[in-house]
């Protein structure tokens, strides 16, 4: 675990030297880093036979398309809170100067099948998102579809281009797990979720509800999860006791599991 801290204060530190723009952070709020993408990132390209510097080329650019698909996410959809105009055109734009970088980095290892795969997956994740934008979800299971390509998508086309098909499952229950948890938290805080306006729209419950399905739907990623990961092979012991530790599986219940 101290190995995996070291590389991802590494690859933090070379992504923030690629996203830091002074000027852009005092209008928008600064470009958040997902440390559970980095780290399946980082595991992705742990067994491919790459030079080191190739690797952290694809990590980076696999972030960076990531946090360039986040900032995107800041403008706000018809139901969501009202922005300024100034913060709407500069969350386009470094949303868009993000993308180049990604393009530019994948030009440079010369990789052309995994840019036809990104640009692949980022118009599918698009589509999904303009459904979110304009409200045309007309079901709780097609907004957790349309999370699920939203945040799953780009890592799943990477871990069977490469050929890591073992930890797709992994991938898309925890960063599905993620994404709940931090809906979960919009509407405890009293903050623009997705879920209102399904709820709202279908009329399938109040806000109590809501929570207690997304309450059981975690639980449930949290027991599916801990399955696949007793059957990833052993050098993806690292991630295990990551992603344990992050959703608070117990020691006593994974030993038994795997005794």
């Amino acid at each position: 675990m101290h190995n995996l801290k070291l590389e991802l204060n590494q690859l933090k530190g070379v992504l923030e030297a690629k996203i830091r723009q002074p000027y852009v952070e005092q209008i928008i709020q600064k470009p958040f880093i997902d440390e559970d993408k980095l780290v399946i990132a980082n595991f992705l390209f742990k067994n491919q036979s790459i030079s080191i510097a190739k690797r952290e080329r694809y990590i980076i650019t696999m972030m960076l398309i990531q946090i360039a698909l986040d900032t995107h996410e800041l403008i706000p959809g018809k139901y969501d809170k009202a922005i300024s105009n100034e913060e709407k055109q500069l969350s386009v734009l470094v949303g868009d100067y993000y993308s180049g970088l990604y393009y530019f980095l994948l030009s440079e290892i010369d990789d052309i099948e995994m840019i036809q795969l990104i640009a692949s997956s980022i118009k599918e994740i698009n589509e999904q998102k303009m459904k979110l934008y304009y409200g045309n979800i007309y079901s709780l299971e097609e907004l957790l579809h349309a999370f699920e390509i939203i945040d799953t998508e780009h890592f799943i086309k990477v871990a069977d281009y490469i050929d890591e098909q073992v930890i797709i499952p992994i991938i898309k229950k925890f960063f599905m797990y993620n994404r709940l948890k931090r809906e979960k938290l919009r509407m405890i805080n009293q903050e623009f979720s997705n879920f209102d306006y399904v709820r709202d729209k279908l009329m399938i419950g109040d806000k109590a509800f809501i929570l207690s399905t997304v309450d059981k739907k975690m639980d449930t990623y949290i027991q599916e999860i801990d399955e696949h990961l007793v059957h990833i092979p052993y050098e993806f012991t690292s991630l295990k006791i990551y992603i344990r530790k992050k959703l608070g599986i117990t020691y006593k219940t994974f030993i038994a599991e795997e005794g």
